[in-house]
């Protein structure tokens, strides 16, 4: 499932029937594996995206880059 504590409590609270689990991928190494996960977030622009009507993330991974890291505050581009 993951090992997002702000996943796992989630899913605890509301119930697991509640997400959709997928295996999108498999790498033989770990660097594979690190670059391929920025990539699709990256590609998928998941890590911009918000809660509909919220400024909540509407992701659960953390890991981002190959560094443990989700901003406190969201970036604005001011050229937008």
């Amino acid at each position: 499932m993951g090992s997002s504590k702000t996943l796992l409590d989630d899913i605890k609270k509301i119930g697991k029937k509640h997400f959709k689990f997928e295996v999108i991928a498999e790498y033989k190494n770990k660097r594979s594996l690190r670059y391929y996960e920025c990539y699709f977030q990256m590609k998928y622009n998941v890590l911009s995206t918000t809660l509909e009507g919220t400024d909540e993330p509407a992701f659960y991974n953390s890991y981002v880059g190959g560094k443990w890291y989700r901003p406190v505050e969201h970036y604005v581009d001011e050229v937008e």
